[in-house]
């Protein structure tokens, strides 16, 4: 019988034998002096230059491989982007009980970027050249993203990469960023033709292109459809993607490329617009009308107006990120909130620089009490050197104390169910005298009426823009 005790620094391991008359036995070991060992264990194996791993136990003790699959997936999730490769390629030179587990985080999200890590994309390269290390690591790509590349030579190589596509079985996510053609490359659409073919895939991202027309797109996306029945796409994201014209293209089998998310980041408005109206035409393939889950990221207010009308009875997730306009005076009710009334919307989260800028979004809904199946509300707000310092809340300024006060009526009628996160910018907070403590102290009174749960967290980056 084994049980996992974990704490924030400390594993605590309790075993107790089986048809044994010892007594239990406790041991504690730090989890922070373990991955020490086992980074030690691993640099000292690539000193001795072994073919494989070591088939003994780290420092003498042996770990159940349950225990062993818990500290590598913490490791995994709580190590930092940066290093967190170094460890795990550490980890799997550790000893053979370690080395499947660490390799499947590794493999399991590849980024291919000409431009910042070249190497890595010959490596692939070599690696899905070998039939016996294709056989073996090629299963373990879940996410694959690929970038443009910065010359002809990496062209070829990422055109023969994206004809080894076929061989990741596995595949679920899959994001390419070419850089503006027109048209788009043969290898690129030969990718996207092999992936969308594929039933494990449920996610694409597109960045960075330019399509003649709604019709190109349309025709883009719908490419792996005439494979099989379908295609299990469920989930789209486009960024930076620009359609010149609306156009009109052969019609085709409506409905069959039916989304269920749809993710928008830094579109203009006219794109937007001739996307889904050709899609309202019947003839395209892509149907935008039934989204659960719908994403904007530095969007103009008028793409969710647009959406929302096809999409109120469908909705159940709505994450808004900076939406821009005209004026922020333009952000009052929305003419179709009434709509979201009878919607089955679950969830609303709004990324805000400052308290106006989330009061202009929240107005978007309405009166959020009127949302009867509405459980939950994030809202983050990110106060840095761009907005008002979060410290003086005391009403110095009354055109902001003003934007407070209507921020918290509006919070008081949505009733339970709301977390606010506020983010502040670590820096902020280095400057000046007063503590996280005092800040949430007066954040509180000045939302006395909302009795929902507020939570302050120092964050070292500012508001998140669409490039992250």
């Amino acid at each position: 019988l084994i049980q996992l005790q974990g704490t924030a620094s400390k594993i605590v391991f309790k075993f107790q034998a089986q048809r044994s008359r010892r007594p239990k036995r406790s041991t504690v070991c730090d989890k922070r002096q373990l991955l020490a060992t086992l980074w030690k264990t691993g640099l000292a194996h690539l000193h001795n230059r072994s073919a494989c791993p070591p088939v003994g136990s780290v420092s003498g003790t042996h770990y159940p491989q349950e225990i062993i699959d818990i500290i590598l997936d913490a490791v995994n999730d709580d190590i930092s982007p940066t290093s967190r490769e170094a460890a795990l390629m550490a980890c799997a030179l550790v000893a053979r009980s370690f080395a499947h587990r660490s390799q499947m985080h590794l493999f399991s999200v590849v980024h291919l970027d000409r431009a910042t890590q070249p190497r890595r994309l010959y490596r692939f390269h070599r690696l899905l050249k070998s039939s016996r290390l294709k056989a073996r690591f090629a299963p373990l790509v879940k996410q694959l993203c690929i970038c443009h590349p910065t010359n002809n030579r990496g062209l070829l190589i990422l055109a023969r990469i994206c004809r080894i596509v076929r061989s990741l079985p596995s595949l679920e996510r899959l994001s390419i960023a070419p850089l503006y053609w027109s048209p788009y490359p043969e290898w690129l659409a030969a990718a996207v033709s092999t992936a969308l073919a594929r039933p494990s895939l449920r996610s694409f991202e597109l960045q960075k292109t330019r399509f003649a027309d709604a019709a190109e797109l349309d025709a883009f996306l719908a490419m792996g459809s005439g494979q099989r029945g379908g295609v299990a796409l469920k989930d789209l994201g486009l960024a930076d993607v620009w359609i010149l014209k609306h156009g009109s293209g052969v019609a085709r089998r409506p409905g069959s490329l039916v989304l269920e998310s749809l993710a928008l980041t830094n579109m203009r408005m006219s794109d937007v617009r001739n996307f889904v109206k050709y899609a309202d035409t019947g003839s395209g393939a892509v149907d935008v009308s039934h989204l659960r889950r719908l994403v904007l990221t530095w969007m103009h207010v008028d793409a969710f107006e647009l959406l929302l009308e096809r999409n109120a009875h469908s909705l159940e997730e709505i994450h808004l990120q900076n939406l821009l306009a005209t004026h922020y005076s333009m952000l009052q009710i929305s003419s179709t909130a009434c709509l979201l009334q009878t919607s089955p919307l679950r969830s609303i989260s709004i990324y805000a620089r400052g308290v106006r800028h989330m009061l202009y979004q929240l107005r978007l809904f309405g009166d959020l009490h009127k949302l009867k199946r509405l459980t939950t509300i994030s809202l983050v707000l990110f106060f840095n050197h761009r907005t008002k310092p979060v410290h003086n809340v005391n009403g110095k300024n009354h055109h902001d104390s003003s934007y407070w006060k209507l921020f918290d009526k509006f919070l008081a009628r949505a009733g339970g169910g709301v977390t606010v996160y506020i983010g502040i910018q670590r820096t902020r907070m280095e400057k000046s005298s007063a503590s996280l403590s005092t800040v949430t102290a007066k954040l509180r009174r000045r939302i006395h009426s909302f009795k929902g749960e507020v939570v302050v967290e120092v964050v070292d980056v500012v508001c998140p823009n669409y490039k992250s």
